[in-house]
């Protein structure tokens, strides 16, 4: 029976922390290698996605097989989600690209690269389906079923949520 790890709500350092105990727990049972992360969050702070990111690298690295699925995802919960091999969709979901923005601490030169390197990675990890100015161009719109699909965000439509056994 696969294992869901929850990215419900603000992904932030207290995501970190609990995504982080769920996998350690997963590691100490035997498990039949299969990680379904299941997101409904509108996004968070980046530091803490790459924190994330990183967990989900290395449980690939361990012969975890990573699994994505969609309940809402915006923002950094998007760029999660196309970390996963199986990223999966059903007609409900809804997706939202949203590159960061300007904060207090940044500068306009780090922003310029930040959104850059999120862009580039939204095309690489979509197979090239979309393009640096259809990115720009849908973002803050909120993306159904079919366009994530269409646009190779998700790679696989189901008809509902259920532990993989």
């Amino acid at each position: 029976m696969s294992s869901i790890v929850p990215i419900y709500g603000e992904i932030n350092k207290e995501m970190v922390a609990k995504v982080k105990s769920c996998l350690q727990k997963l590691k100490e049972v035997p498990a039949d290698k299969k990680i379904i992360f299941e997101f409904d969050s509108e996004g968070g702070n980046i530091e803490s996605m790459e924190m994330i990111k990183t967990f989900m690298y290395a449980m690939k690295k361990w012969g975890y097989k990573i699994i994505g699925r969609i309940i809402y995802a915006e923002s950094a919960a998007l760029l999660l989600f196309l970390n996963c091999e199986e990223r999966q969709v059903k007609k409900e979901i809804v997706g939202v690209i949203h590159l960061p923005e300007l904060n207090r601490k940044g500068t306009i030169k780090k922003l310029e690269q930040e959104r850059d390197t999120q862009a580039s990675f939204m095309m690489r990890r979509c197979n090239y389906k979309i393009g640096l100015q259809q990115i720009l161009d849908l973002e803050g719109q909120k993306l159904g079923c079919q366009q994530l699909l269409d646009l190779g965000f998700a790679n696989k439509l189901i008809e509902t949520f259920t532990l993989v056994a």
